[in-house]
């Protein structure tokens, strides 16, 4: 149970890192469905990104090699 809850935290802490969830929200109900779906998506990415970096490395070496970043 330890172990679920650190994890938790730790991904509580990434989402808390984006101003816009920081602290009380300032926009419309309406638009804070968008701004929560942008933020956890970026999170999700984050979290699986060493996964995703692995299975298309050769893609986002394309992709990026035109900053002189391959």
């Amino acid at each position: 149970m330890a172990q679920v809850r650190y994890v938790v935290e730790f991904v509580v802490g990434w989402i808390k890192q984006y101003a816009v969830m920081r602290g009380p929200y300032r926009g419309t109900p309406e638009q804070f469905d968008t701004d929560a779906n942008i933020v956890t998506g970026l999170v999700n990415l984050r979290t699986l990104w060493p996964h995703v970096k692995a299975a298309h490395s050769d893609t986002i070496r394309k992709v990026t090699a035109w900053r002189g970043r391959g």
